[in-house]
């Protein structure tokens, strides 16, 4: 008989053994909402600044430069998704502010339901990148029609580039969800007096 422990026991040790998780104090409960309405406002700039560049510089080919019918078709469907995303966006993922009269099981459901809103929007966020897709697939069809000797890899290569982009914002967004999934299970549940 040995006395060295198995595999099997490790695994066994290590899934048995219970981990004592500290709920947060209520300083950090108190600090968590405005941090991390802060991080989404900055990270709405940033999609607010590249939605606008998109618009005016598709907006700037459209009106300055002679174009086809359809590269025109493509830039204006362009503009029109970059609208509706920042509509979206501004809908959807806007901060909102935690009133400071709030109770600590006040702020702590309305932190768990402005995590819960965010997660739910990042998961279906990536739909609105499908908006500009019409736009895309129009303009490659100009850059066909323009361009006799367009190989198959030059034609199809761009599709290829645009869905692995939209993969890994799937991938991305979904790691987002499950962080703030995990952040909502770690808040200690208000009691109800």
């Amino acid at each position: 008989m040995s006395s060295e422990m198995t595999v099997q026991d490790l695994m066994v040790f290590w899934q048995d053994h219970e981990v004592d998780i500290a709920p947060p104090s209520l300083a950090e409960v108190r600090r968590r909402p405005p941090r991390f309405q802060t991080g989404i406002r900055l990270w709405n700039v940033f999609q607010y600044v590249g939605g606008v560049l998109t618009i005016l510089l598709y907006g700037r080919l459209l009106l300055l430069r002679t174009s086809s019918f359809l590269e025109g078709l493509g830039e204006t469907l362009t503009i029109l998704a970059g609208l509706c995303g920042l509509y979206l966006l501004r809908k959807g993922r806007s901060a909102r502010s935690v009133p400071a009269s709030l109770g600590l099981n006040a702020c702590l459901d309305f932190h768990r339901s402005e995590l819960a809103r965010q997660r739910d929007f990042l998961l279906k966020s990536w739909r609105y990148l499908l908006l500009a897709v019409p736009g895309f697939i129009v303009l490659q069809i100009d850059a066909a029609v323009r361009l006799r000797y367009v190989t198959w890899s030059q034609r199809v290569g761009p599709f290829v580039i645009m869905a692995l982009f939209l993969g890994l914002v799937v991938f991305a967004r979904r790691r987002q969800a499950n962080r703030l999934q995990r952040e909502i299970d770690s808040l200690p549940h208000a009691e109800r007096e």
